[in-house]
């Protein structure tokens, strides 16, 4: 059974290594800042604070992904909108359907939250997500997000 729930103080070693794999696999030359380790210690002991709440995704009581969304945030058409930050399920657990009941169990809770849009960010290059969330759960591309590096 895949649950999400609040990450238990004793999983933080292996949260703290998922979300390390998870940076890791963004970007290869990341490397963590006493900043983003503290965002990370951040993660538990303020779990659901000001508009970010941050679930374990759990198969049965073992913790194999999180997700990090962004919820307080409503469009100019009055539409409430959250945004899904970050999703991961560690590489021996994807391929087997966990990360779409993983999904299916956030739409539960945007149902119980009166959420009616939720948005995600895809990087360009990571096309097994992108499809992922294109195919098996009708996302559809709005807009892109384009960058400059400023010397």
């Amino acid at each position: 059974m895949i649950l999400l729930k609040k990450i238990i103080n004793h999983d933080f070693d292996v949260f703290y290594q998922m979300a390390l794999s998870y940076f890791i696999e963004l970007d290869n030359d990341f490397h963590p800042t006493d900043k983003w380790k503290s965002y990370i210690r951040g993660c538990l002991k303020f779990s659901k604070k000001a508009n970010y709440n941050f679930l374990g995704v759990y198969l049965e009581d073992k913790l194999i992904g999180f997700l990090i969304l962004e919820t307080n945030s409503i469009n100019l058409s009055n539409t409430k909108r959250w945004r899904l930050m970050h999703f991961f399920i560690e590489k021996e657990n994807r391929k087997k359907g966990y990360g779409s009941i993983a999904f299916n169990n956030l739409k539960t809770i945007l149902k119980k939250n009166d959420v009616k849009e939720l948005e995600i960010e895809v990087l360009m290059n990571n096309l097994k997500a992108f499809n992922f969330w294109k195919n098996k759960h009708s996302f559809k591309a709005h807009s892109q997000k384009l960058r400059c590096k400023v010397f």
